[in-house]
């Protein structure tokens, strides 16, 4: 019975593993136990169906017990769970009868199967019922009962088994895996230097004797790789998690718990280092892993659900973040109870965006709840759950109830962490905000001031990425006692250069964020303090003198298009700081990161880490100080961060036109207009206010029920009174949904468009500092067909008609218009055409895409994955539908098709602002390009198509739906498309040589040999 069972199950498994690249080595080379050591798993399975075979045809109980016990360890390597348990059923019964010793084995190799499944108390019960025949098996023991209770978060016993182990073993492999277990421990106790120590062990031993290419010595390296990124070494740590993805892809069966492990790991640190989008394709990459597996319940895939719902909402997606949140809670009740520690993790987490949708009742009941249970341990948890807690009164302005909750939390931060925490920053600031509200701006202020305090010590400001938020806290409650006479505002000067100089220490710090969404939390951050600036210097500074204009377009270009400035100056300073000075200042970065995390982890160390803190700091500075003198204009760039000035303004723009800078205080609107000798200051009008008239101008437009009265009023209160011809438009809030050429001048309701040409430009410093563009006049041109599709298909034939005129020109319609071409092709364009459809995600406008030829999968391009690109064309016209939707971004303008394609490097961009007719859509796009092509600037040639439309139109089409969709964005670089001489007169040549060769035969005539014979 038993010799056909297991032939039947083995062949069946052979069956299932023969797409597999592995060969049988030979039995007189090696054996099974062998091959398993050496990590051939899919040979040592195989060689052990064929020797259980031989074994049964020869009543050899030896050879059948001991091959069970291998294909029943490989089963286990390759997760294969369905034949396992089989295995181990017939294998019990038989070794019980037949092999004692084997049998033992079998019920350890059974309770490492019962960890799998997540079973871990029967797996420890079933382990202390075990008998070992000698040391090295008790050894065994204790290892795989270690793990159980490890897993089961019992960190105390696990300790006492892995120690058992290190006592009594004689095998430098058991003695690895205890030291690896140990650093496992005290890792998840934070005591990260002694976790170091112990993996240095285990790593050292099993490099030893397995190598470098080992999963073994993987596994170790994977821990020590967890280890790099606690402590901010995010550069070591994705070079080991790359190393040991790769390890195991080459050893291990595909679906294997320890390559879900490395994608984890991976997107846990894409989502550290703020690549959110690669971040969530790596979890979920591990989650689809981790349920082909075991299924989705299991509590192996808690951690994954866990946090691919926390960078769900890092991206802002409630909806995915809350369904992964909700089930990592539903199966940690299901697997631990609801009074375990993870799943008081996974309520605070999912507290957040509950939250954040202002679903505060549910918030506040799984909240108290966290508090009921963790109030006997007095830990971070519930300190974290008090704190979210007072969020969550606070967001309903119950600050009666959110200020004892913030008071609990900050005394717990101090109980558990010290009186010099940085937890307590974020309590203390929360009390801030709750007196802010309650309009005691006194006590506020004390607050704030208490916040900033806990940043510092002994005068030297011990955490820098929260010391300047605590300052702009601390000035907006001085704003308030200001403007509500609680003290006078003397010396208004000070304040303002106080908002510069924190702002200065932002930008000093921004060199060295790290962490999660911090580039947007840092611009959100930003942009308050700009606002304060310019309510400072509107409201209690009363002079209009240079001091005025200059500090209003700095703070007006501060709070605008930050990481396009980044990556601009990123262009710059790479091209001229040589390669080892940019690795010296990653170090000092990483160095200082490092220091900053063990503090705020509150690591054991055997030196004073406040002193390392201030001593890279001062290194940093000083590094930042060498560059000023040795590579003054990297310095100027990149540390020096000089801000575009009202003199390098007037310096370069054309004497033709006006730069309209648009900023806000958060109650005003104000416009400051520079031109080459002129410059205007204008009180716009209250915020709220425009903001009410361009949604009524806009849906005006939408809805075709346009009315040019209430245009005017727009023209009236946005523009100043006297502007040169061309205008360069910078806009601030609600005025990015303002299109300029449609409003009407004067009593007459002529449109704008008749009178100035207009661009649009995220900020003066991306308009007048960008890198140099490439001269290159290819152009592509994409068409995708949407005939058999579910979207409508365009008409573009006007447009492509025009493109063909152009020599340099390709064009991919149809089958070729696809994703990863447009990708390949468009690094190489300089100008580029897209004739296509939108996909607008309202829930997570970054993932709005450009769609190519639909196919299966893979055709849509998101406005995240435009931004990662790397394109020098001049320009891109998006021929879709509402390209500049997009994602309103405090200190940085709409994150929008138009913004991405810049931050990728392309110099000017047309692009739609709602949805318009072919027909117009088509006449506009092809007189631009015909007008550029006659040598006109970018500007002109938009104004002339868009008049020539009007002068063609009837009184339907005049309507500016039709017309006012098309707005420029970019740089002052020109566009220049116009075929070269010889490209425009390639007849010349041809005509001179036919002229020469007429010239020829004509002399040969006149001058004939009179002997020649005719």
């Amino acid at each position: 019975m038993l010799k056909i069972y297991c032939f039947l199950t083995l062949i069946l498994i052979g069956f299932s593993h023969t797409g597999c690249a592995e060969n049988i080595i030979s039995e007189d080379r090696s054996n099974a136990e062998k091959l398993f050591f050496n990590e051939k798993t899919i040979a040592a399975l195989k060689l052990s169906t064929k020797d259980i075979y031989v074994a049964s045809q020869n009543n050899d109980s030896t050879g059948v017990s001991d091959n069970i016990y291998w294909i029943a360890e490989c089963l286990l390597q390759l997760k294969q769970y369905t034949q396992l348990e089989k295995v181990i059923a017939v294998g019990k019964e038989y070794t019980l009868r037949n092999n004692p010793e084997i049998y033992f084995k079998i019920l350890l190799t059974d309770s490492k199967f019962l960890i799998e499944k997540g079973s871990y108390t029967k797996s420890i019960q079933q382990l202390n019922t075990l008998l070992p025949p000698n040391k090295q098996q008790a050894c065994e023991i204790f290892l795989v009962l270690a793990d159980a209770y490890f897993r089961n978060g019992n960190l105390k016993e696990s300790r006492n088994a892995y120690n058992f182990v290190l006592t009594d073993t004689t095998s430098a492999y058991q003695k690895a895996e205890a030291y690896n277990g140990i650093g496992s421990c005290c890792y998840l106790e934070t005591k990260m230097d002694s976790a170091e120590k112990y993996y240095h062990l285990s790593f050292g031993i099993y490099k030893n004797k397995y190598g470098d290419n080992s999963s073994r010595t993987a596994h170790v390296l994977y821990n020590l790789g967890l280890l790099a990124e606690e402590r901010g070494d995010y550069y070591k740590a994705e070079k080991i998690f790359d190393h040991v993805l790769l390890v195991y892809q080459n050893k291990l069966y595909p679906y294997h718990p320890r390559i879900a492990e490395a994608y984890g790991a991976l997107g846990s640190l894409y989502m550290l280092e703020d690549k959110l989008e690669k971040a969530i394709l790596y979890l979920n990459k591990e989650k689809n892993i981790l349920e082909k597996i075991h299924g989705k319940e299991h509590p192996d895939i808690i951690f994954s659900y866990l946090n691919c719902g926390t960078t769900y909402y890092y991206l802002k997606d409630l909806v995915n973040s809350e369904d992964q949140l909700r089930f990592a809670l539903k199966l940690t009740a299901q697997f631990y109870k609801t009074d375990h520690h993870l799943y008081s993790t996974c309520a605070i987490e999912l507290c957040k965006v509950l939250i954040a949708k202002k679903q505060f009742a549910e918030a506040g009941k799984l909240l108290q709840h966290t508090i009921t249970v963790e109030k006997n341990n007095g830990n971070e948890r519930l300190a974290d759950a008090y704190y979210q807690l007072a969020e969550n009164y606070l967001q309903q302005k119950d600050t009666s109830n959110a200020i004892p909750n913030y008071l609990l939390a900050n005394k717990l931060y101090i109980s558990i962490f010290g009186s010099n925490n940085i937890s307590s920053v974020d309590a203390l600031t929360g009390l801030s905000h709750v007196y802010l509200l309650e309009k005691n701006f006194q006590k506020a202020f004390e607050y704030a001031n208490l916040a900033t305090d806990q940043t510092m010590i002994n005068g030297h400001i011990l955490h820098p990425y929260d010391h300047w938020e605590c300052q702009l806290q601390a000035i907006q409650c001085r704003k308030e006692l200001y403007r509500n006479n609680s003290i006078s505002p003397k010396n208004i000067k000070e304040n303002i250069e106080l908002i510069k100089k924190t702002i200065n220490e932002a930008n000093t710090i921004k060199q060295t964020y790290y962490s999660t969404g911090d580039q947007m939390h840092y611009s959100e951050k930003i942009a308050a303090l700009n606002e304060s600036g310019i309510y400072f210097l509107t409201h209690f500074y009363k002079s209009r003198d240079t001091y005025f204009i200059n500090n209003l377009l700095f703070f007006a270009e501060n709070n605008k298009a930050n990481l396009l400035r980044n990556k601009i100056t990123k262009y710059a300073t790479d091209e001229i700081l040589p390669k080892e000075q940019q690795v010296v200042s990653s170090g000092i970065i990483g160095k200082l990161n490092y220091f900053t995390l063990l503090n705020e982890n509150r690591e054991e160390m055997p030196f004073n880490i406040n002193d390392s803190i201030l001593f890279y700091q001062n290194t940093y500075e000083k590094f930042s100080k060498s560059i000023e003198q040795e590579y003054p204009k990297i310095y100027s760039l990149k540390y020096g961060r000089q801000p575009v000035t009202v003199k390098e303004i007037q310096n370069n723009i054309a004497s033709n036109h006006t730069l309209l800078e648009y900023c806000s205080d958060n109650e005003n609107y104000y416009c400051l207009a520079i031109s080459q000798n002129k410059i205007c200051y204008k009180v716009c009008g209250n915020k709220r206010e425009i903001d009410s008239l361009v949604i009524v101008y806009r849906n005006g437009i939408i809805y075709k029920d346009f009315n040019k009265n209430s245009t005017h009023k727009i023209y009236n209160m946005l523009l100043p009174s006297t502007t040169e011809k061309n205008l360069i438009i910078s806009p601030d809030g609600a005025i990015h949904a303002v299109a300029f050429d449609a409003l009407t001048t004067n009593v007459l309701h002529d449109y704008l468009v008749f009178h100035h040409t207009t661009q649009y430009i995220f900020s003066a410093s991306t308009y007048f500092r960008h890198p140099e563009p490439i001269d290159n006049k290819s152009i592509l041109g994409i068409f995708p067909s949407f005939l058999n599709s579910n979207f409508s298909n365009l008409n573009s034939k006007k447009e492509q008609g025009v493109l063909r005129t152009f020599m340099n020109y390709e064009g991919l319609c149809s089958s070729y218009a696809v994703k990863n071409r447009f990708i390949s092709k468009c690094c190489n364009a300089g100008v580029i055409h897209v004739a296509s459809h939108l996909i607008i995600d309202t829930l997570y406008p970054l993932q709005s895409s450009l769609v190519f030829q639909p196919q299966k999968n893979n055709f849509l391009l998101s406005i995240n994955e435009i931004r990662q690109l790397d394109i020098h064309a001049q320009l891109i016209t998006l021929a879709a539908c509402q390209s500049n939707y997009g994602k309103m971004q405090d200190g940085e303008g709409i994150e929008n098709f138009a913004w991405a394609f810049q931050y990728a490097g392309v110099h000017n961009i047309l692009s739609t602002e709602w949805n318009a007719s072919d027909k117009s859509t088509s006449s506009i796009l092809s007189d631009f390009y015909k007008n550029l092509k006659a040598g006109k600037n970018k500007q002109e040639a938009l104004q002339m198509a868009k008049i020539n439309y009007l002068h063609n139109t009837d009184a339907i089409g005049e309507q500016p739906f039709y017309w006012a969709n098309y707005s420029l964005y970019g740089d002052d670089s020109l566009i220049d498309i116009t075929p070269g001489f010889l490209s425009r007169f390639w007849w010349i040549p041809i005509l001179i040589l036919f002229l020469c060769y007429l010239a020829l035969l004509t002399y040969k005539r006149i001058y004939r040999d009179p002997y020649e014979i005719v």
